[in-house]
């Protein structure tokens, strides 16, 4: 469900139009970013496409479409989506050596 919902944010804001990227396409990004997400109880894709959708709030509501090119747009909501991607499970105080 929430793989579609990443999809629809893409359509939403008018991407996957613009870089001609199909829903097939779109659904199969959004799966392989899911599975490389590890069932941590916060780093997770859950988390991923939280931010994801904080970052397309940010975008539709605040203004701040109106300051970043498409381009710009598409790396903020992808990178948003796939931030945690391969992430531990710890805090950075475990990753410190």
């Amino acid at each position: 469900e929430l793989i579609l919902y990443a999809a629809d944010v893409y359509k939403a804001l008018g991407l996957a139009k613009r870089f001609g990227i199909d829903e097939a396409t779109l659904v199969n990004f959004v799966s392989a970013v899911e599975k490389r997400y590890h069932e941590h109880p916060f780093h997770n894709f859950r988390h991923g496409f939280s931010v994801m959708q904080t970052a397309y709030l940010l975008v539709r509501d605040s203004g701040l479409g109106e300051l970043l090119t498409e381009l710009d747009i598409l790396a903020l909501i992808t990178s948003a989506l796939a931030h945690d991607i391969d992430h531990p499970g710890v805090s950075n105080d475990h990753l410190i050596f």
